[in-house]
C-alpha cells in the first residue's frame, strides 16, 4: 500500500501528482502494482503535507525593532528574535513565544507559524546638574569650608 499525502485532498494519484502531493512510502507517483491476475483494490491515504517553513510574525512598539533568523523557519528548526532598541530607548518586555527582557530570545524546535512582540519604553535619564546649579553648589562648599576654618 501507497501511503500518500497532500496539501489538497486529491482523489487519484494522478490528481496528487499534479497537485504537488508525494507518497510517502514511494517516491514514484503513479505506483505502479505487480501483474494483476484477479480482482483487487489499492488503497491509498492522503493527508496534510506539513509546510517545509513557518513564518515568524514580529510586532515591536515604538523605539526599536526586532529581527528574528532564520525567518521563515525549517520545520522543527530554531530561530533566534534580537530586540534593537532605538537611541533613548530601552527594552522592557517580550511578548508572544518570548518572555523576558534580555535583548535575544530563541524560539525551539518551531513546528507552526508563530509571533513574536517586544515593548519598548524610554530610558531614565540620568539627573545632572546644570552650569547655575554646579555655581551654586560650589559657592556652598566654599561657605562651609570657611565656617570649619573660623571654628578652629
Amino acid at each position: 500500500m501507497c501511503e500518500c499525502v497532500s496539501g489538497r485532498n486529491a482523489p487519484s494519484l494522478a490528481a496528487l501528482e499534479r497537485n504537488g502531493g508525494r507518497c510517502r512510502q514511494h517516491q514514484a507517483v503513479p505506483y505502479t502494482t505487480g501483474a494483476v491476475t484477479a480482482n483487487c483494490t489499492v488503497n491509498a491515504s492522503f493527508g496534510v503535507v506539513p509546510p517545509a517553513s513557518y513564518p515568524i510574525n514580529i510586532s515591536a512598539s515604538a523605539g526599536g525593532s526586532v529581527a528574528c533568523s532564520p525567518n521563515p523557519v525549517p520545520h522543527g528548526a530554531s530561530a533566534t528574535c534580537t530586540a534593537t532598541p532605538n537611541t533613548g530607548y530601552r527594552l522592557t518586555a517580550w511578548g508572544g513565544q518570548c518572555s523576558g527582557n534580555t535583548p535575544s530570545c530563541t524560539l525551539a524546535a518551531v513546528t507552526s507559524a508563530t509571533s513574536v512582540t517586544a515593548q519598548f519604553a524610554p530610558a531614565q535619564a540620568i539627573p545632572t546638574l546644570g552650569e547655575w546649579a554646579m555655581l551654586l553648589l560650589s559657592g556652598l562648599m566654599g561657605i562651609a569650608a570657611l565656617g570649619v576654618l573660623r571654628r578652629r
